[in-house]
C-alpha cells in the first residue's frame, strides 16, 4: 500500500512550541535548581541606568526577551509572578525564574546537574521541538561570516551529546533531506508498479554488474552505527 505524505510537514506528540523555546532557553544559558528554573539573558547594553531602567530597546536581548516573556505567560504561575527582573548590575544580564518551568523541565527528564537533550524531549511534538531548537539558538547561537562570502549558523557548545543530540534532532535540514528521499523512493516504487518489466531489466543488469561468484561486503564494516550519543 502507498500513501500519499507529501503534505506532511511535522510529526505528533506532546508539547507547544512556546514550552519548547524555554527548556531551549534553560537548557543553552539558563540554571535549573531545586526549587526553580532560572533563565538568563546577556548583552553589554543591559545595564541600570538612571532610576532602574535596562538599555535595551533595539537589541537582540530585546528580542529574546520578548519571546520568552510571551512563551512563559503559558505555563501556571501565581499571580505575582513578574517575570522578567531589574538588570543584575555591571552584569549586562536579565534573569527569570520561574517554579514551573522547574516542573517543564524535571517532567522532560531534565534534574540539577543533568541540565541536557533528554529522550523525552527529543519524544515531543514537532512543534515543541521547533521552539527548544529556536530557544537553544538564542541562548548558545551566533551568525558568523559576511553575505557576500557565505553566512553560518553556529551552535557554541563543548559537549558533544548534546551537539549530537542536535545534528540528530527535528533540524528543516533534516526533514528536507528525508522528504526528498522519501519522495525519490516513493517514485521509484510507483514507476516500478505501474511498469513490472523494469524490475526484470533493473535485475539483469544488476547480475551482469556484479559477476559471478559475487559476495556481499558493506563498505563501512560490520560495525555499530557511530552516533553514540546516548551512551
Amino acid at each position: 500500500m502507498l500513501n500519499d505524505h507529501r503534505s506532511a510537514s511535522g510529526w505528533s506528540g506532546t508539547g507547544t512550541r512556546a514550552e519548547g523555546y524555554l527548556v531551549g532557553l534553560l537548557l543553552g544559558d539558563g540554571t535549573l535548581k531545586q526549587e526553580k528554573a532560572v533563565l538568563s539573558v546577556w548583552a553589554p547594553e543591559l545595564r541600570v541606568a538612571g532610576s532602574n531602567q535596562s538599555i535595551h530597546a533595539y537589541s537582540g536581548a530585546e528580542g529574546v526577551i520578548r519571546a520568552a516573556e510571551a512563551a512563559i505567560v503559558t505555563l501556571p504561575h501565581r499571580t505575582d509572578f513578574k517575570g522578567f527582573q531589574k538588570p543584575v548590575t555591571e552584569r549586562g544580564e536579565r534573569r527569570l525564574a520561574s517554579a514551573a518551568l522547574r516542573d517543564l523541565a524535571f517532567n522532560l527528564g531534565m534534574s540539577p546537574g543533568n541540565k541536557t537533550i533528554t529522550p523525552e524531549i527529543e519524544k515531543q511534538s514537532s512543534e515543541f521541538y521547533a521552539g527548544f531548537l529556536r530557544g537553544f539558538f538564542d541562548a548558545d547561537g551566533s551568525v558568523q561570516g559576511q553575505q557576500d562570502k557565505g553566512v553560518s549558523v553556529r551552535l557554541a557548545q563543548s559537549d558533544l551529546a548534546t551537539i549530537q543530540a542536535v545534528a540528530a534532532g527535528g533540524m528543516s535540514i533534516g526533514q528536507k533531506g528525508m522528504m526528498v528521499a522519501a519522495k525519490t523512493m516513493t517514485l521509484t516504487a510507483m514507476e516500478i508498479f505501474n511498469n513490472p518489466s523494469v524490475t526484470g531489466a533493473a535485475l539483469e543488469e544488476l547480475n551482469k554488474r556484479r559477476g559471478e561468484g559475487f559476495t556481499y561486503e558493506a563498505l563501512v564494516g560490520n560495525r555499530q552505527p557511530p552516533l553514540d550519543y546516548r551512551k
